[in-house]
């Protein structure tokens, strides 16, 4: 073996375990922050809404929310698929 064969190897194996050490690091950093919990207010939208389907974007300039005319009601949780907002009673 060349002496300069011995030099490069050595730096090989200090660049490998720098290499190690940082992914150690990474994976422990990345299981403690996947551990964490927020500790927000949350509130729970479960229950029955009244939607209506805005495809002319109008629904904000009319004030719909202040009085929602024909609605459909979907609960939650679920999708607009399950409460079918966009069909009629015959399809």
């Amino acid at each position: 073996m060349i002496k300069g064969d011995t030099k490069t190897l050595r730096t090989l194996q200090e660049m490998f375990k720098h290499m190690m050490l940082g992914i150690l690091i990474l994976i422990l950093f990345s299981g403690l922050t996947s551990c964490s919990q927020e500790t927000g207010d949350t509130i729970s939208l479960a229950g029955e809404w009244n939607v209506k389907l805005d495809s002319t974007d109008v629904g904000e300039k009319e004030s719909w929310a202040k009085k929602l005319e024909n609605p459909k009601n979907i609960l939650l949780p679920g999708t607009l698929d399950d409460g079918r907002p966009g069909k009629t009673q015959y399809s």
